[in-house]
């Protein structure tokens, strides 16, 4: 792992490309002296990789760093989550291959992967600042993508909540809550919840609603 400033980085390589990267972007991210993580290669982590502000720092050559984004020249395979809990903002992450995770949590990150994404639990966006971009297919057990920005083309999960409801008119949950909690070993009231059990726990999802498990039981049925 290596740390450039964009202008040091464009040197070397054209970031569009490589990427899609919007133009928006620039203004902040991708000045001459925005600092950046690069991964030249695979990165590969055990546990979770944290996308918020301060956090990248972990993963960085010792040095103070003011990191606006990781890039990875390869694929992100990680043992735990992607994690941008911040829903105003954080690093953009950028991964030329596949990203393979237990969750991702979209918050005020742009996040875009030129691959596949393959999440053994859940996808969670619920806020209106950040980006999530698959280029590829995105495989999961459960997607909530509530009131967020994304481009997902080729979507690969068996329940997908795109909005919230109020519930029924005898007071009974609401449908997309009823949706989740099937799904999970511990039953939230709300999407907070939610966003919670995903931070502090990660195993979230009944075993059989994981991804690739529901994937392979239904092509055996």
């Amino acid at each position: 792992m290596i740390v450039n400033t964009f202008e040091q980085l464009s040197e070397k390589v054209n970031l569009r490309d490589v990427f899609y990267v919007p133009s928006y972007l620039d203004d902040y991210f991708f000045r001459p002296t925005s600092q950046l993580l690069i991964c030249e290669g695979d990165l590969v982590l055990d546990g979770d990789l944290r996308l918020d502000w301060g956090e990248l720092n972990a993963l960085a050559p010792e040095g103070t760093w003011d990191l606006n984004g990781l890039i990875v020249f390869g694929n992100l395979t990680l043992g735990g989550s992607l994690l941008n809990t911040d829903m105003d903002g954080g690093p953009v992450l950028l991964v030329q291959g596949h990203v393979t995770a237990r969750n991702l949590v979209s918050g005020g990150s742009d996040i875009i992967v030129m691959g596949n994404a393959d999440i053994s639990d859940v996808v969670f966006a619920n806020y209106n600042h950040g980006y999530l971009e698959v280029k590829g297919q995105l495989s999961a057990g459960l997607l909530v993508m509530v009131d967020h920005s994304y481009d997902l083309e080729d979507l690969n999960v068996p329940v997908q909540i795109f909005e919230e409801d109020d519930g029924d008119e005898d007071g009974g949950p609401p449908a997309h809550l009823v949706q989740i909690n099937g799904l999970l070993k511990r039953p939230v009231s709300d999407l907070d919840d939610l966003k919670i059990q995903i931070v502090e726990d990660g195993d979230v999802l009944n075993d059989d609603a994981k991804y690739p498990v529901w994937s392979t039981s239904r092509s055996d049925d």
